[in-house]
């Protein structure tokens, strides 16, 4: 069974992180993000870093009830591995569930 989002998305709002607590490419906190407006996606916040993160959506409506995306490897409201162990495969050990 996957993680469905629970509202309506759309493709800005994703990109925006709306109401996400992480990045879902990697589990950052979007608190130590910054967003830039001009490109919709987000930059560390460290100096050193230029490289932007990948972009939140996949350039798609989503509506509530949906299968988070798949390119997500990061529950964007918990912080938690969706890929080690998510509900159909188990990433660490190549079994399914």
């Amino acid at each position: 069974m996957s993680k469905t989002l629970p509202r309506d998305y759309t493709v800005e709002e994703m990109d925006q992180g709306l109401g996400m607590n992480f990045h879902p490419s990697d589990g950052t906190s979007l608190a130590a993000l910054s967003f830039s407006s001009e490109l919709n996606v987000f930059f560390s916040l460290r100096v050193w870093s230029t490289d932007p993160k990948p972009h939140i959506s996949d350039g798609r409506v989503h509506k509530q009830g949906n299968a988070y995306p798949r390119h997500w490897m990061y529950d964007p409201f918990t912080g938690s591995d969706l890929v080690t162990h998510n509900d159909d495969y188990c990433g660490c050990c190549g079994g399914e569930w």
